[in-house]
């Protein structure tokens, strides 16, 4: 035979109950999980950060050697030009810096500049704080005029 729930409030309430727990429950798995992904990630990010900076060491000791070797070989073409070993031997890092110099001092005037034209202000939420502010004011002016 079937009952028939004479307090169906109470059952109302039980499954708003089940539901709040239920939600609550959801919510501190989902922190949980993200934890998780979260730690592992960082893990990750850590060992992939060393091999980063490795990979950055090894390779500026290759960019070093290479311009050694660079800088032997201006020698050995300054003095095929006729000056002496003494006179290579200094003029020949001196002209490696200019060059050097002059092709680092591109990039850093032409980066200068374009920070210059964009700023450092944020225009896109400076104006949507602007657009807020507005629309804040029109609601206001509307409820009390």
């Amino acid at each position: 035979m079937a009952s028939i729930d004479t307090h169906p409030e109470s059952s109302l309430i039980s499954i708003v109950k089940d539901l709040r727990d239920d939600t609550a429950t959801l919510f501190r798995q989902e922190v949980a999980l993200a934890k998780r992904e979260a730690a592992g990630k960082l893990a990750s990010f850590g060992r992939n950060s060393v091999l980063l900076g490795a990979g950055i060491f090894i390779g500026l000791y290759a960019v070093f050697f290479f311009f050694l070797s660079l800088n032997n070989l201006l020698q050995m073409g300054i003095r095929a030009a006729g000056f002496s070993p003494d006179n290579s031997a200094w003029f020949a890092p001196l002209l490696l810096f200019m060059i050097l110099g002059i092709c680092a001092l591109i990039p850093v005037r032409k980066g200068i500049k374009a920070m210059g034209r964009e700023g450092a202000a944020p225009r896109k939420t400076r104006e949507s704080i602007r657009e807020d502010k507005d629309w804040i004011k029109s609601k206001v002016k509307g409820r009390f005029p």
